[in-house]
């Protein structure tokens, strides 16, 4: 997807997401789309790495 079209989508994912009250999965290499996100995970060679402390990430 072109960043536009990515970005519109993101929206409509998260929109349907939170009124739904449902949790939405995203895996992605995209800072700008991590930082959209409540909860972001990291994985490094296959191992997840500790949450730092600002924002559960």
């Amino acid at each position: 997807l072109d960043r536009d079209t990515g970005r519109q989508t993101l929206d409509l994912l998260f929109g349907l997401a939170s009124r739904s009250g449902h949790a939405l999965v995203i895996v992605t290499h995209d800072t700008e789309v991590a930082a959209r996100c409540g909860r972001v995970l990291t994985l490094d060679g296959g191992v997840m790495l500790p949450l730092s402390p600002d924002r559960s990430r």
